[in-house]
């Protein structure tokens, strides 16, 4: 059983571990793919598609080995694929500060990719816009 001081500690040495990954402007268990303007970011054409730039991967595989570490789970690179041949999208992102029945209905009828509630009355959420998905 683990006690408060315990669990602290274990909390303590992660969030130490996931700083060692990160990098200026980029917290070690995130990986940014875009700028605010929707331009890519750690990307690289690769002819079709994009793939992650070599160092952003590596910051990444850091990170699921490091949670693979503490949960049991193996990581094993060649059953992932998702590093290569990725297609770009542009999407929409706003947000409202009305959250309310009505207000929430509309941002519903509009079919959000996602929506997440980041206040008390605000909500953001993307829509498929300008790109839409095959």
């Amino acid at each position: 059983m683990h006690t408060l001081h315990d669990s602290m500690v274990l909390m303590y040495n992660f969030y130490r571990e996931r700083d060692a990954i990160s990098i200026t402007n980029e917290r070690g268990d995130r990986l940014r793919i875009s700028t605010d303007d929707g331009s890519p970011f750690n990307l690289v054409s690769d002819g079709g598609g994009f793939s992650l730039k070599p160092e952003a991967r590596g910051r990444i595989e850091r990170f699921v080995r490091l949670i693979g570490g503490l949960t049991g789970w193996e990581y094993k690179p060649d059953q992932w694929t998702c590093w290569e041949a990725l297609n770009a999208y542009r999407f929409t992102k706003e947000s409202d500060d009305r959250l309310k029945g009505s207000a929430f209905n509309k941002i519903l009828a509009q079919n959000p990719l996602s929506l997440a509630i980041t206040a008390q009355k605000q909500i953001e959420y993307t829509l498929e816009s300008p790109d839409r998905l095959p």
